[in-house]
């Protein structure tokens, strides 16, 4: 079955600016700076998929937004490295759904957009965060060529479609536009298990002696 895919955007587009530009709360403007938008596409993600996917899924309160750095600064790790300007953003953590985190206090969420004293990404595939923001994120570890396993800290799973935010009246809605999946606190622990059986009961394991036996059917003895 064909998968969905989201559009970022039309183009990637950089400019020249000596205005203000308005991003995050909070964020420093970049005056004659140049400011890139990221645009592409990713897959559509149910929120079943979701939990599925995930690693962790907490429920939490955003601390702090960190200062923006470049994953590559000048290359230092290999040309076939990307080089991307990435922000990490701070949970309180309140509640876990899914898994363990690496911490139960705290912990680091890295975006792939940022700001720095002469340059802004955006990105539409990835959400704005805000202090004292209320949020459950559907977490995954980093395994893109830019992850540094030396640091502790998950990635948005299904990028911005991982980010739910509190509506002000008990749920919790996509930061994705347009998406009606909604997340109910009290019945969301519940729902997760009945996902991750039903997933269980349709995977069926296969044995080494059956694996033998479909490599001797495709390939020969």
């Amino acid at each position: 079955m064909k998968k969905a895919l989201i559009a970022l955007g039309a183009s990637t587009l950089v400019g020249f600016f000596g205005i203000i530009l308005h991003g995050q709360p909070d964020s420093p403007p970049v005056l004659n700076g140049k400011v890139m938008k990221v645009a592409g596409s990713f897959p559509q993600r149910t929120k079943e998929e979701l939990m599925i996917k995930s690693e962790v899924i907490i429920k939490g309160t955003v601390k702090d937004v960190g200062t923006s750095k470049w994953s590559n600064p000048d290359f230092k790790k290999g040309e076939n490295i990307r080089n991307i300007l990435q922000t990490d953003v701070f949970i309180h953590v309140e509640e876990v759904f899914k898994g363990t985190p690496y911490d139960t206090q705290q912990i680091a969420v890295r975006i792939d957009k940022g700001e720095t004293p002469t340059t802004k990404v955006t990105s539409d595939g990835y959400p704005d965060f805000s202090k004292g923001e209320e949020v459950i994120l559907f977490l995954s570890k980093d395994n893109s060529d830019v992850a540094n396993h030396d640091e502790s800290y998950y990635v948005l799973t299904g990028m911005i479609q991982g980010k739910y935010e509190a509506d002000g009246e008990g749920k919790y809605k996509s930061a994705l536009r347009g998406l009606t999946d909604v997340i109910e606190r009290p019945n969301f622990r519940e729902e997760i298990e009945k996902v991750l059986e039903k997933e269980r009961l349709n995977t069926k394991s296969v044995s080494t002696g059956e694996i033998r036996e479909i490599n001797k059917k495709v390939f020969g003895e």
